[in-house]
């Protein structure tokens, strides 16, 4: 899949070999160790070498031992892989001194090289506030010709969820979700304009619509994950937020359906549906889904510049087993106004 949008140009793959997932050097590598085993699967990556790595550390913990595990996986990777690692330490919900500490270690690294660099960054477990902030803090300041981005599809233990009206959900996060802007990604809104939402949707369709009803849109559409990483969570997505578009009265019109796991997927629909009316609402995006909506949802917004990305802060984050599916993906961004070498 390609797609691009004034300056920025994005490609994705699709493999069942992790082997093979990022081939070659980079200047950069940001990853963060989670309990999630698909935090571990870039180790497997057999022709991959970086300068420098951030490792991104939080100080949540499971009860199985994996966070630690991935850790010790992760770290034992990047020393075999990266000529210097790097941590950057802070708890993952207290976003602005964490996103300082990340942000002044990308800033200084792109300092340190007086070029754009060539950027990595695994996906698939990072929080999406630092995730997506340093991505569009990088295209948007120049600091990067190329960013590949690892996104690893994942499925939930047996017995979780299913379809139905009395499913239950995956319990993702504890508590209320509040919802902020993430940096780089603030938008611009008008006094006396209307309310727009495009919301994405996954699993936790009561706090969704619970964020919508604190947020009073006048206006929503949807960014519906279907096919998903397995054949019944589409199913599962859309009963969750029955509620939601119905409430919101949503036409099929203003649903947008592409793959769950493919950001560059979303980013094209979205922009071939061109939903947002500028002229007289302030546009938000709400990531809800999957990250990799997250991340199509974020390149759109790069380049209109006007809309504004949300994040929903937790309670905190839940313990919830995830394995890999065997599918894995890559995208590939480029800066097409930055000459290179």
């Amino acid at each position: 899949m390609e797609f691009r949008q004034k300056y920025i140009e994005g490609e994705s793959a699709a493999t069942t070999d992790a082997r093979g997932l990022l081939c070659g050097h980079f200047d950069l590598l940001i990853v963060a160790p989670s309990w999630d085993a698909r935090s571990v699967v870039i180790t497997n990556s057999s022709e991959f070498s970086a300068d420098d790595c951030i490792l991104l550390l939080f100080p949540g913990r499971d009860p199985a031992g994996n966070r630690d595990r991935n850790e010790r996986l992760l770290l034992d990777f990047t020393r075999r892989s990266c000529a210097r690692v790097l941590p950057v330490s802070g708890p993952s919900l207290s976003l602005d001194d964490t996103w300082a500490s990340l942000w002044q270690a990308i800033k200084r690294k792109a300092r340190e090289a007086g070029r754009p660099l060539k950027l990595a960054l695994d996906l698939s477990t990072f929080p999406r506030f630092y995730s997506l902030a340093a991505i569009a803090g990088c295209l948007r300041l120049g600091y990067v010709s190329e960013i590949w981005v690892l996104y690893c599809e994942g499925q939930y233990e047996p017995g979780a969820g299913s379809s139905g009206p009395d499913a239950p959900e995956y319990p993702f996060s504890v508590g209320e979700w509040d919802t902020v802007p993430i940096p780089f990604l603030e938008g611009r809104r008008a006094p006396g304009k209307k309310k727009y939402v495009i919301v994405s949707i996954g699993f936790e369709g009561s706090k969704t619509l619970r964020v919508l009803a604190r947020e009073d849109p006048d206006r929503i559409s949807v960014l519906l994950p279907d096919p998903g990483s397995k054949p019944g969570y589409p199913a599962i997505a859309e009963e969750k937020n029955k509620p939601l578009v119905e409430m919101y009265n949503v036409p099929p019109d203003q649903i947008v359906r592409t793959n769950a796991a493919d950001a560059i997927s979303a980013w094209r629909e979205l922009g071939q549906a061109a939903l947002e009316r500028p002229e007289g609402e302030n546009t938000y995006y709400l990531s809800c889904g999957t990250k990799a909506h997250a991340l199509g949802m974020a390149l759109r917004a790069v380049c209109l510049e006007f809309p504004c990305v949300l994040y929903n802060v937790p309670e905190r984050h839940n313990y919830v087993q995830v394995t890999p599916t065997g599918q894995y993906w890559t995208f590939q961004i480029r800066d097409l106004s930055i000459v290179r070498r």
